[in-house]
């Protein structure tokens, strides 16, 4: 008998893979089958149900089964994002699948306002008000002095006979009318010249609070290849180099790997990032020069490149893109593209990059261990009741 129930309980167990219905007998007893019974009402069992549902959002599959992306290029540009910010759009790239995004410091962190003015267009509106300024007044002056010149010839006209007058008339009313127009165009200037000072005092004020937001902000827009907007947060700002860590929670992401040895001269690569605005362009070309850790590329940088990757041939990370050199006008030259090496990446950042690759490979084995957990307690509270229920029958 004992032998019986052995094997009646194993086999319910192996079966326990399956649904497993709850039902009472004509006797009112409770049995357990993997069949649902003909001739009663039976309640399934779902040994998973306890199984906590997964909160991570899986972009990695959803951008490779939209995309397919077939070459290198196309792998590589699904973990590139734009990065927005109160003062413009930079580029980025995960680093890892749980969603750590490397990018330029200067990208989340606008430079000094006085540097930012002083390149900036603020700046050249600046010079222009301050041009009109100094026209207005040198108007206003030769204004007076024509004023004086005109009260000089009415005293002189007054002093005229009558037959003299009528022969200074025109020339006399002509000299009122030019001075009065040229009153009229004053004003209409003045006005203008106001006009505009107002205009740039708000958008001054405006962009100082801007700048001022931009350079304590800790969190950001990013946009995936398919302009799927995400949340991230301000990890960390490089202390020695320009670079700066992001981070999106809850996420599954396509990541791309940071190359350990140094880029070489005459090597291909291209670089991925959001330039003038616009996003997931590719440019290319090739290792030009290594210079004090930067890495020299002809591949065309423009603004808005900035935090993208630039990559070898194998989709490796070489660099992080920041900024565009130009030699200067004349040389015949469209400048160089400048990037951080990725080496300097992975100095700057190594305890972040390791707890999220820590942290990532956690998450991955939670819901495995949850599951078998659930299966365990279930598979154990199946064995009870089926023994009690057959201990009972007997």
């Amino acid at each position: 008998m004992r032998i019986t129930v052995l094997i009646f309980v194993a086999l319910l167990a192996g079966q326990a893979a399956a649904e497993v219905y709850k039902y009472r007998d004509s006797d009112g007893k409770w049995r357990f089958s993997d069949r649902p019974p003909a001739d009663a009402a039976a309640e399934s069992i779902d040994r998973y149900q306890a199984a906590p549902a997964a909160a991570t959002q899986d972009h990695k599959q959803r951008l490779e089964k939209k995309y397919r992306p077939v070459n290198v290029a196309e792998r590589a540009s699904l973990a590139v994002v734009k990065v927005e910010t109160a003062l413009g759009s930079g580029s980025g790239f995960f680093i890892s699948p749980a969603g750590l995004i490397v990018t330029n410091r200067h990208v989340v962190r606008p430079p000094s306002l006085s540097e930012a003015d002083i390149r900036g267009d603020h700046a050249k509106a600046e010079q222009n008000l301050g041009r009109a300024q100094q026209t207005l007044k040198r108007r206003r002056a030769q204004l007076k002095s024509a004023r004086i010149d005109l009260q000089e010839y009415e005293r002189w006209y007054k002093d005229l006979s009558e037959d003299e007058q009528v022969q200074e008339r025109a020339a006399y009313r002509n000299r009122q009318q030019q001075y009065q127009r040229g009153k009229r165009d004053i004003e209409k200037y003045a006005a203008q010249v106001k006009r505009e000072s107002q205009r740039l005092n708000t958008l001054s004020s405006g962009y100082k609070r801007r700048h001022a937001n931009a350079s304590i902000a800790r969190q950001f827009r990013v946009y995936l290849k398919d302009d799927t907007s995400l949340n991230a947060e301000l990890v960390a700002l490089g202390k020695k180099n320009d670079l700066a860590l992001l981070k999106v929670e809850d996420v599954v992401v396509p990541a791309l790997s940071l190359r350990t040895d140094v880029a070489r001269q005459g090597e291909n690569i291209f670089a991925i990032g959001s330039p003038l605005g616009n996003s997931d362009y590719v440019t290319s070309g090739i290792v030009t020069s290594l210079k004090r850790g930067h890495i020299v590329v002809d591949a065309q940088i423009h603004p808005g490149n900035s935090g993208g990757p630039l990559l070898a041939e194998s989709g490796e990370v070489l660099g992080v893109n920041t900024w565009k050199w130009l030699p200067g006008p004349g040389l015949g030259s469209e400048g160089f593209g400048i990037a951080i090496g990725a080496n300097v990446v992975q100095k700057e950042f190594k305890s972040h990059i390791s707890h999220a690759q820590t942290s990532h490979q956690n998450k991955q084995a939670a819901p495995q261990q949850n599951a078998s957990a659930v299966e365990n307690q279930t598979d154990r509270a199946l064995h009870e009741a089926i023994l009690r229920e057959f201990k009972t029958t007997q």
